[in-house]
């Protein structure tokens, strides 16, 4: 049985062969659950999946270390130019990290060391690129423990 939509279509459009509005109806057919898939799936992505759930704590420390690098002793930045990590929700940190996964944000390129710029600077873009989705998730949860 054809939709009312098709009928009225059928009655208001009488110019269109109906093997094009057929044609039309396969290909919406097609291309929706297409779409559909490619949407979900972009809403789905995060980081790459890690080997194992439990990141070892060795692994953890060496994060942190790069991370307060640049935003400071337990995420507490001291530089204008670098945000604190400390305190703030675990969820709004790790949305952070994809965004910046993602290229979906500006990618700072910082002096690692402000008062010497030849010391090498760091790439938040680089730095989350190598991270993998239970490294992020851990420096999340770590940052957000810690006193703002």
């Amino acid at each position: 049985m054809r939709s009312l939509a098709y009928a009225q279509i059928m009655k208001t459009k009488p110019g269109i062969p109906r093997r094009a509005l057929a044609a039309l109806g396969v290909a919406l057919a097609v291309a929706l659950p297409a779409f559909t898939a490619t949407a979900l799936s972009q809403a789905d992505r995060s980081l790459p999946q890690g080997r194992s759930e439990n990141l070892p704590e060795d692994r953890l420390a060496e994060l942190v270390e790069l991370c307060e690098g640049c935003h400071g002793p337990g995420g507490v930045s001291t530089r204008e130019d670098v945000p604190s990590l400390a305190g703030r929700p675990a969820d709004e940190l790790f949305a952070e990290i994809e965004r910046f996964y993602f290229y979906e944000r500006i990618c700072p390129d910082v002096p690692v060391d402000e008062k010497d710029a030849a010391g090498g600077h760091m790439s938040m873009c680089n730095v989350t690129n190598r991270m993998t989705r239970e490294e992020g998730k851990a420096l999340s949860s770590y940052f957000e423990a810690q006193d703002g």
